[in-house]
């Protein structure tokens, strides 16, 4: 597209060349036209149009010559010269440094409105439902939770869980108590606010379900999942149905997009947003698999090979600090994850033989030690994928529970070999939750929270270290293994927004997400977590950013902090196994449970597949990122991520009323505002200029002030006055001149102009040279002067 600064540009060019080409055609049709004979006064005319065009530089005629020339004369006219140059470079390149821009300019508030999302984001979200908001609790069965108690009494024992009624009209009750809802919605419920409070963050999909004993066998709505549009190899920051996607480090903000209406050029604003982020930590085992591929990649039926590469010769011999976790909402996940590898590989080198409980000093193994795992292949020998899973030891051949490890005597076994049979994979699964710092039978409230751990499988490389996509038959390649504990945390975001002049979702851009400032310790958030003194299992505590006037309540946990980890959830449920309707207090550690349960290259849950299998794309990502435990947690992070987005939508908008969301699930159906709270700067049209291009205008600029400045001091100070130019440029012209030689008695040279032109003005002069000749007569053979001769000494009158 062509500037206006081009246009310009081109016109100027344009413009020169006609400036350029029309004295030189006039002078050539007047050259054409005159002939040899003429009055002295067209004469003189005729040498003002011819010398003032180009002809006399292009034919080196003689008013351009130099030799004889005093060198003051010579000297003004070459800067007359370059002064004409750069004036030419002047007037093309300068306008191209103009362009026409789009700019912020004047802020102030605008009228909003809500936007759809056409694509596939928009046709997976269907309308709210008119539902109220559900709350279950329980794992093994469902009961009351926590100031619900609708008559419904749950206890378990050794011989199973029971729910009794202790009258004929008793259910359990799905409604939240008022006094949840009230202190939950406290701080984000005011009108314009646009930070989702815990009933703002929807499942993007319900479904209907009716149990018997749930609210006397009424229908309620619980969460539902389907996968709708993979982002994790976006790498940008882009807006979709109910949410903004961070898919450069991962992160979800929450938001039902509403946008300025009615600017022309558009115009920029910023949010503050409730946004929630997958942070990861991985370690590197020191443990990799191997193995040599067969004449096909289809044929995995070869020997693995656990390779030691200090995983266990350099393994810590003393179990690592701390004890117990108390890093609380300052977590170490780093610390977690090396402890959990730690307590993996010491299981595996016990179970290989490499050493035994107790003993774990007298490791046998060195740096580059193979230990064989499979003889006829394995889930492990797989060249095009990635997977994560629990810490469960099941690169190795284990069983499950302790059938040999209780009682092995009647074997007559070594010890070697009786320890070795009382590793299983419950061992493992004792690692993930001393990993994660609590487990299901652990208290819910905000000391514990959603940490989940697990193995990452590294896509497979070339032994050799050299980077290929192609398969290489019998060819050693290697795979890495890491522990990664991954977390949720919540936070307030600022998002800069902005837009163009059509009112879409497709134009919304996100420029910048950044931490929110804030002006004191007063106004940082306050986070509450409810503190129902059950365990994790049954209860999924309710949290989120609460009035400072409940600061202090009973049977809650406060913290005033920029940044909030979420607590922990029932460890055994699924971003795919919902029990409610509440979103915001199960999704999270849902999401972090599935990332290392649902996500192996041969799992058929109803997780989409991240591994890579189906989509070489990912694969080629997911192999470079796995390469080192310190990118391998961006993968985490964008998995998990994806997943979020996908189940989750935010129906918080700065066009929202005062009243709190609780009472349904139905979003207000408020489309057009005018939020006082957010400024928007509209952009305006603007020309802009680049200086670069003024370069030769400057030099002008510069030559002509000295040009002036040395005319003025002559002009003062030397014999210059208007009347010497005039007798100069009368007395220089040429018919002037001619007259002067033919007929000095006709008129004194130095008479006026008007004076010379009735007296000697009208005497006709012949230039005999000026047409072509073959010869031409020596000066005096006719009796005139140099060719130039007085044809009537009688006044012409026409």
């Amino acid at each position: 597209m062509i500037s206006v600064g081009q246009v310009s540009g081109i016109i100027a060019a344009t413009v020169f060349l006609v400036e350029f080409t029309v004295p030189l055609a006039i002078v050539i049709i007047l050259v054409g036209y005159i002939g040899n004979e003429n009055s002295a006064s067209t004469w003189s005319i005729v040498n003002r149009v011819t010398q003032i065009s180009h002809w006399p530089t292009l034919l080196q005629a003689d008013t351009v010559q130099t030799r004889g020339v005093r060198f003051g004369v010579n000297f003004l006219t070459w800067i007359g010269t370059l002064a004409l140059l750069l004036m030419t470079l002047a007037g093309v390149i300068t306008p191209l440094g103009l362009s026409d821009t789009v700019k912020p300019g004047t802020t102030g508030v605008a009228q909003f409105q809500y936007v759809k999302d056409e694509g596939p984001w928009g046709q997976s979200t269907p309308p709210r439902p008119d539902f109220k908001f559900s709350r279950l609790c329980g794992a093994m069965i469902l009961m009351n939770c926590p100031g619900s108690y609708a008559g419904y009494q749950t206890f378990s024992n050794s011989t199973g869980a029971y729910g009794i009624p202790d009258f004929d009209s008793a259910t359990i009750n799905s409604t939240l108590p008022n006094n949840l809802t009230e202190i939950f919605s406290s701080a984000t419920s005011g009108q314009g606010s646009t930070v989702s409070g815990l009933f703002d963050i929807q499942y993007r999909l319900y479904t209907g379900v009716r149990e018997d004993n749930v609210d006397h066998g009424k229908t309620y709505i619980r969460g539902s999942f389907r996968g709708v549009e993979r982002l994790v190899l976006r790498n940008t920051t882009q807006a979709v149905e109910g949410l903004v996607v961070d898919t450069r480090t991962g992160g979800i903000g929450f938001r039902n997009h509403t946008v300025p209406a009615d600017l022309a050029l558009g115009g920029t604003w910023s949010e503050d947003l409730t946004w929630i982020e997958p942070i990861t930590e991985c370690v590197d085992t020191n443990l990799t698999f191997e193995f040599n591929t067969a004449e096909s990649a289809y044929n995995t039926s070869v020997a693995t090979y656990l390779v030691d590469n200090g995983g266990f010769a350099n393994l810590e011999r003393k179990y690592p600090y701390p004890g117990l976790w108390n890093d609380t909402q300052n977590p170490d996940l780093r610390a977690r994850a090396y402890k959990g590898a730690w307590i993996s590989n010491a299981l595996a080198a016990v179970w290989l033989n490499v050493t035994y409980p107790g003993r774990l000093k007298d490791m046998n193994s060195s740096i580059g030690q193979k230990y064989l795992i499979s003889e006829r292949g394995s889930s492990l020998v797989d060249l095009g994928a990635v997977s994560l899973s629990s810490i469960d030891g099941s690169f190795l051949d284990l069983g499950f529970g302790s059938s040999f490890g209780s009682n092995n005597t009647s074997l007559n076994l070594t010890k070697e070999a009786s320890a070795r049979l009382s590793i299983t994979s419950t061992n493992f699964t004792s690692a993930e939750t001393v990993c994660a710092g609590a487990g299901g039978e652990d208290f819910a409230n905000m000391t514990n929270i959603a940490v989940r751990c697990g193995y990452v499988f590294g896509a497979a490389h070339l032994t050799d270290g050299r980077e290929t996509l192609l398969f290489a038959p019998y060819t050693s390649y290697t795979r890495n293994l890491y522990v990664c504990a991954s977390g949720a945390r919540a936070s307030i975001k600022t998002v800069d927004f902005s837009i163009n002049g059509t009112t879409s979702l497709a134009n919304l851009r996100i420029e910048k997400v950044s931490d929110k400032t804030y002006s004191s310790n007063s106004s940082i958030p306050l986070w509450a977590v409810e503190n129902p003194n059950r365990t994790i299992a049954d209860v999924a505590p309710l949290w989120g950013i609460v009035d400072n006037r409940f600061e202090g309540t009973p049977g809650f946990d406060f913290i005033r902090a920029e940044k909030f980890w979420l607590p922990a959830t029932n460890p055994f449920l699924t971003i795919t196994g919902s029990i409610d309707s509440l979103a915001g207090q199960n999704i999270f550690g849902a999401a972090l449970n599935s990332v290392y349960n649902d996500l192996s290259s041969s799992s058929s849950s109803l997780v989409p597949d991240y591994s890579g299998q189906q989509d070489f794309a990912m694969f080629t990502a997911w192999q470079r990122l796995t390469r080192a435990p310190t990118t391998a947690k961006l993968m985490v992070n964008l998995i998990i991520t994806d997943l979020l987005a996908a189940a989750t939508v935010g129906t918080k908008s700065a066009l929202d009323s005062t009243k709190p969301r609780v009472d349904t699930l139905a979003v207000e159906a408020v489309t057009t505002g005018t939020p006082a709270i957010i400024m928007v700067t509209k952009y305006r049209k603007m020309i802009q200029y680049d200086p670069r291009y003024a370069i030769p205008a400057c030099l002008v600029l510069v030559l002509w002030l000295a040009i002036v400045a040395v005319a003025m001091v002559m002009w003062v100070f030397s014999r210059f006055s208007l009347e010497i130019m005039r007798q100069l440029l009368n007395q220089t012209s040429t018919g002037r001149v001619a007259t002067t030689l033919l007929h000095p008695e006709v008129c004194d040279p130095t008479a006026k102009t008007t004076s010379w032109q009735k007296s000697a003005g009208m005497l006709r002069i012949r230039f005999d040279n000026i047409t072509p000749q073959t010869k031409t007569a020596p000066e005096g053979a006719t009796g005139e002067k140099g060719g130039i001769r007085s044809v009537s000494t009688e006044k012409l009158n026409g």
